[in-house]
């Protein structure tokens, strides 16, 4: 049985407006980045949902969130360089 139907979308803003979540959920903090426009929709069943999202952006640098002092500081050094060269690509390249 479906539980309910969610779609929704946004427009131009700058990605550092997810920062208060990030940083506390995910250690990670976004130093730059674009969303151009975002879409998604999906359908809520009992035990899973199922949808789709469109999520065109650019220009994302982010960092791993931690102090000098943290014992992590160098892991998390590491993991900010491999995310920005590596993994975070824009949105439209192939």
């Amino acid at each position: 049985n479906v539980l309910f139907y969610c779609s929704g979308s946004i427009t131009a803003m700058p990605m550092t407006s997810f920062n208060p979540i990030l940083e506390q959920a995910k250690h990670l903090s976004i130093k730059s980045g674009q969303i151009d426009a975002a879409s998604f929709s999906f359908i809520a069943y009992e035990n899973f949902s199922s949808g789709t999202m469109v999520f065109n952006y650019h220009d994302l640098k982010v960092e791993q969130v931690g102090t000098k002092n943290d014992d992590g500081y160098l892991k998390g050094k590491l993991k900010t360089f491999l995310l920005n060269k590596f993994i975070i690509s824009d949105s439209k390249k192939e």
